[in-house]
């Protein structure tokens, strides 16, 4: 069976248990964990906000059903978005299929449309979010060092809303894990991630 939730709707829901949200790191205020609304599934999403401009949400929830977020609006984001899938998978706008083992990057242009979201196994997730402007001051004025749909997403090209789904490698997976199984707290945490 599938849940059909408006875009508003769902983040309605995340944006009250956000509100609500209690932290995670008793040493680090930007370290908050908000529990999965009943109505959608169990589990919980942690915000992590690193530095200025670099922040981490790592996705534990399993869905009771699988859920179709309908009519995300089409516009900008503020930040570039990598995702890697460690379990579970999605649907994205496109037709696009994540499932666990993938990773993409979500650009800053988001065209609008559905996303269903799969229940059949428990999701874990690991996003990070980057703003545009933190990117180039890491790279000064060497935009061509990026890869080429990196640079066309920095110019907010509608055309490439997303890079293609990629294989997660196991170097990449085993930082995933350590990102997730972090072990440290406060400044130390902040500078491991």
């Amino acid at each position: 069976m599938e849940s059909v939730l408006f875009d508003v709707d769902c983040d309605d829901l995340w944006q009250i248990s956000r509100q609500q949200a209690h932290q995670a790191d008793p040493q680090d205020v930007n370290d908050r964990i908000a529990v999965c609304p009943a109505t959608i599934g169990k589990g919980y999403k942690r915000d992590i906000e690193l530095r200025n401009g670099i922040d981490l949400t790592f996705h534990h929830y399993q869905l009771n059903d699988d859920l179709v977020v309908d009519r995300i609006s089409r516009g900008e984001n503020s930040y570039l978005e990598w995702m890697f899938v460690l379990s579970s998978g999605f649907r994205l706008q496109n037709g696009v299929e994540m499932n666990q083992g993938h990773h993409l990057l979500a650009g800053l242009v988001s065209p609008g449309g559905a996303v269903e979201g799969l229940a059949h196994t428990p999701t874990v997730e690991v996003d990070i979010h980057l703003e545009p402007e933190r990117l180039q001051s890491l790279i000064g004025d060497q935009l061509e060092i990026l890869p080429f749909e990196l640079q066309q997403m920095l110019a907010r090209d509608e055309a490439l809303p997303f890079s293609p789904v990629r294989t997660i490698t196991p170097a990449m997976h085993l930082a995933l894990q350590q990102m997730l199984n972090c072990p440290y707290q406060g400044v130390i945490k902040q500078m491991y991630l």
